[in-house]
């Protein structure tokens, strides 16, 4: 026997088929709500990439115009090298080879940065000495950039002068 389904009266729904209806469509709304919650954190997290992508692109940008900076590795095996190359120990024995009898070194600071500079607070007698002390500096082969710096000549003649030692066996 067959039924018409399009003309007659439905049976009406039992309390199990509406439980089911309304559990599907609370469960529909609920994945709409939390569509739309995860679509406007995906739009923040967009909006995050792209502001730092932009701070990335200024930063790539600033750090080309800057020389680069080698790592410490290499500026320390840099210094041990230029202290192989100039050891303190010959670059005092080569200073005290140039000074005259009455001229000594006050005190002496020595600076490995690329190469050897050295500050020299010289003391002299008198300023025969200490002129005599400046063109041993000047023709030594070991000695590079002679600044003196202000003299004191009243007394005895003060003064700082800075040198650059050059590496090389005497």
């Amino acid at each position: 026997m067959s039924r018409d389904f399009s003309s007659g009266r439905r049976p009406a729904a039992s309390w199990v088929e509406r439980t089911w209806l309304v559990a599907g469509v609370a469960a529909l709304a609920w994945s709409g709500v939390l569509a739309i919650n995860v679509r406007g954190k995906v739009t923040r997290v967009e909006a995050s990439v792209q502001e730092l992508g932009g701070e990335l692109a200024r930063a790539q940008a600033a750090a080309r115009g800057r020389p680069s900076r080698p790592q410490p590795e290499v500026r320390l095996a840099e210094r041990a090298r230029q202290v192989q190359e100039a050891p303190p120990g010959r670059i005092v024995e080569e200073l005290a080879s140039l000074l005259p009898d009455d001229v000594r070194f006050e005190a002496l600071a020595l600076t490995y940065d690329g190469r050897a500079e050295l500050d020299l607070d010289v003391v002299a007698a008198d300023a025969a000495g200490y002129d005599l002390f400046l063109a041993r500096l000047a023709s030594s082969p070991h000695v590079a950039d002679v600044r003196p710096g202000p003299e004191s000549r009243e007394g005895e003649l003060r003064s700082r002068v800075r040198i650059v030692f050059r590496g090389g066996r005497s």
